[in-house]
């Protein structure tokens, strides 16, 4: 749900901006499998016996604002740089890059303290996403990057890094 509020947001901002939307819906696909739908399933099915105290959906909601915010921001700068650049097919698969790195920001937040089980979920759900991005290229609409490319991906991901933990 995540993503599809965070997608509805991009759909507005560029609306007003002379960029196209940097995603197409199959590489949503590939974030929302791996650092959403899966995790909650898997982490769910993890007993707790804790007791829900307090105002269990408003702290859900801002427990999600900090990885919304380097979400929004990775793919803001993103796609700016890909104006800039002129970089009109790349933009797609470094956006996709620079998101999952959000996302999976916030999954490892979401599976601290790290356990066996835990631990071994986030390691095969990044594994899953560095997989697809390398060889499910064709099925997820990503392309293989340039080394220049991937280097200003690693700079948006501090970037998103940098947000991420000023807005916990």
């Amino acid at each position: 749900h995540k993503i599809v509020r965070c997608s509805l947001f991009f759909l507005l901002i560029f609306l007003f901006i002379p960029q196209q939307y940097p995603f197409e819906p199959i590489q949503l696909t590939l974030v929302a499998m791996l650092c959403i739908g899966t995790p909650s399933v898997l982490l769910a099915l993890e007993p707790n016996f804790k007791r829900i105290e307090g105002r269990f959906l408003i702290d859900i909601l801002v427990k999600s604002v900090p990885a919304a915010v380097a979400f929004i921001t990775g793919v803001c700068l993103c796609s700016a740089v890909g104006m800039r650049y002129n970089l009109q097919t790349e933009i797609s698969t470094m956006c996709v890059i620079v998101a999952g790195s959000a996302a999976f920001l916030n999954l490892a937040r979401v599976c601290m303290p790290f356990n066996l089980y835990r631990g071994g979920l986030f390691l095969v759900m990044l594994s899953g996403f560095i997989l697809g991005n390398v060889f499910l290229q064709k099925v997820f609409s990503l392309i293989t990057l340039t080394p220049s490319l991937y280097a200003i991906c690693v700079m948006l991901i501090g970037v998103v890094f940098l947000v991420y933990f000023i807005s916990l």
